[in-house]
C-alpha cells in the first residue's frame, strides 16, 4: 500500500539563487517554502534535511501547555495517514529512511535522513505529518502510561529535584515554566496536543527547508515541488510570543538537599541580553573555552577537588536575544563552597588580567581542527544553515569563520569576561545530600 493515497498535485519553483561561496541553491517555491540545498560527496550514501519554522509552544495558551510540549511525540506515536507506527515501520523496511516532528519552545521543526534512493518516500512522509497526523488513542494511552511509570521511577530521584529547582530559579518561578512529573502529566491530553499539532504544521509558508548530502540537484527538484510544494499555505506570518519570562537579577543562590550519596554538584550560571551576531556568539563560545582550561587547570588539577569540570555557553535570538555562560563540577559536599568561590576568583582574575597568548592559541587550534572536520561533515553543514533561516541570517562562509578564530585576542577574551560574567548577576544551584535525615531544598 502506498504512504500517499495518490500524489499530490505539484506547486512549483517560483525563484531560484545561487549562493556561490558555499555551494548553495536556494529555491523558492510558490505556496512560500524556502528551500536551501547543498550537494557534497563527504557519504555515498546520506541526505539530511530540516524543515524549521518560528512559533512553538510559545503560541500556546498555559492552560494547554503541557499537551502542546507533548504534541510531536504524540502524534510519532499514532503514526500518519493510514499507517499506524508499527505499520508504518514495517512498511518502511529496508529502506533508509526517518522522518520525525517536533516542537520546541520557540519553533516547529521536522527533521530527516535517507539514503538517495529513499529521498522520495522521506518526502513522502514530510507531507504525511504536515497533512495527516493518525488519531489512535490505544496508542496514546500506552504513551501516556509508560511515560507515567518514568515519571514514578524520576521522583525520587535527587538529579530530577536539582533540575527542576534549578529550571523554577531561572525562570523565576514563571506559570510558563513547565514541570512534567507524575501530577501535571495528568494535564495530558490527546484532543488538546492534536489541535495544537494541527495548527503549528497548518501553514507552510513560513517553514525553511535544508538539504544537505549526496543530492542530484536537478533529481531533487521536482520531488520537492511535488511533496512541499503542495503543503497548505495561508495568510500572515506567526512569530514567537514572548511571555516575559525571565531570570533573576542579582545573585541568586540555592541549595537542594536529597539523596544519601556522599556526593554534591553545582551550577553557577550567568545570564543577560545579548547582541546576536556572529563575532559576539563566536565570543563568547571562545569565553567558555578559556575559562574551562582556566578552571579545570585551578580546580582539578592544582586543588584536586574535582574530577572535572565543564563550562558551556548558549545564546539564543527568541523570544528575546539573551546569552547563558553556565559552570558545572562535581565535588565531595564539604569542598564545594570552597570550589566555588575559587571558581568566581579565577573568572575575576580573568576579568582584570587578559589569559595567556598560549591559552588562546591553544583555543584556536582547537577551533580550526574543530571547523576543518566539520567543513566535511553533512550533519555540520545542516545546523548551520538551518539556524540561520530561522534567523533571516545570510549562511556564513568557512572564510568568514577563519577570519573569526584568527582575530581572537587574550584582549577580546578578558573584555568579554567582564561583559558576559558579572560577578553581582548569577544563580547558583548546588545538591548536597540530605543532612540529618531532613530532605528538602
Amino acid at each position: 500500500e502506498p504512504l500517499l493515497p495518490a500524489p499530490p498535485e505539484p506547486g512549483r519553483v517560483v525563484a531560484t539563487r545561487s549562493l556561490d561561496d558555499i555551494g548553495v541553491t536556494e529555491w523558492t517555491l510558490a505556496n512560500g517554502i524556502r528551500v536551501l540545498v547543498k550537494p557534497t560527496d563527504f557519504r555515498d550514501d546520506e541526505i539530511l534535511f530540516a524543515g524549521v519554522s518560528a512559533g512553538g509552544t510559545s503560541l500556546a495558551t498555559t492552560d494547554v501547555l503541557l499537551s502542546a510540549s507533548l504534541a510531536a511525540p504524540t502524534v510519532q506515536t499514532m503514526g500518519f495517514g493510514a499507517f499506524s507506527a508499527t505499520q508504518l515501520q514495517k512498511a518502511l523496511a529496508g529502506r533508509a529512511v526517518s522522518v520525525s516532528p517536533a516542537i520546541g519552545t520557540t519553533t516547529e521543526e521536522i527533521h530527516g535522513a535517507a539514503a538517495p534512493s529513499d529521498v522520495e518516500t522521506a518526502l513522502q512522509l514530510v507531507h504525511l505529518a504536515f497533512t495527516a497526523p493518525r488519531v489512535d488513542s490505544t496508542a496514546f494511552a500506552s504513551l501516556r502510561d509508560r511515560t507515567q511509570a518514568v515519571l514514578v521511577n524520576q521522583a525520587a530521584s535527587p538529579q530530577a529535584a536539582f533540575s527542576d529547582t534549578l529550571s523554577a530559579t531561572m525562570t523565576q518561578n514563571h506559570p510558563r515554566n513547565l514541570r512534567v512529573d507524575t501530577a501535571t502529566i495528568r494535564q495530558w491530553s490527546l484532543d488538546e496536543g492534536l489541535e495544537f499539532y494541527r495548527a503549528r504544521f497548518a501553514d507552510a509558508d513560513d517553514f525553511a527547508f535544508t538539504f544537505v548530502g549526496t543530492i542530484d540537484t536537478a533529481s531533487l527538484r521536482p520531488l520537492v515541488e511535488r511533496y512541499l510544494g503542495s503543503l497548505p499555505a495561508q495568510p500572515g506570518t506567526e512569530q514567537v510570543i514572548d511571555h516575559g519570562v525571565r531570570p533573576p537579577e542579582g545573585v541568586v543562590e540555592k541549595v537542594v538537599r536529597k539523596g544519601l550519596e556522599p556526593q554534591a554538584m553545582t551550577r553557577i550560571v550567568f545570564t543577560g541580553p545579548f547582541e546576536f551576531d556572529e563575532r559576539n556568539r563566536h565570543l563568547l563560545r571562545s569565553l567558555a573555552d578559556v575559562l574551562e582550561i582556566r578552571l579545570r587547570d585551578e580546580l582539578r588539577e592544582e586543588r584536586g577537588g574535582t574530577y572535572g569540570v565543564s563550562v558551556g555557553a548558549g545564546y539564543a535570538h527568541a523570544p528575546w536575544q539573551n546569552y547563558s555562560v553556565t559552570l558545572a563540577f562535581g565535588a565531595a559536599p564539604d569542598s564545594l563552597d570552597a570550589l566555588a568561590a575559587a571558581a568566581l576568583a579565577e573568572i575575576a582574575r580573568l576579568q582584570e588580567q587578559p589569559p595567556s597568548a598560549e591559552t588562546v592559541q591553544h583555543v584556536q587550534e582547537i577551533q580550526r581542527r574543530e571547523l576543518e572536520q566539520g567543513l566535511r561533515q553533512n550533519g555540520y553543514w545542516l545546523a548551520n544553515l538551518s539556524a540561520r533561516q530561522l534567523t533571516g541570517e545570510a549562511p556564513i562562509s568557512p572564510e568568514r569563520q577563519r577570519a573569526l578564530i584568527d582575530a581572537l585576542t587574550p584582549d577580546a577574551i578578558s573584555e568579554a569576561a567582564r561583559r558576559y560574567l558579572s560577578l553581582q548577576r548569577y544563580i547558583r544551584v548546588s545538591l548536597v545530600p540530605e543532612a540529618d535525615g531532613q530532605a528538602g531544598r
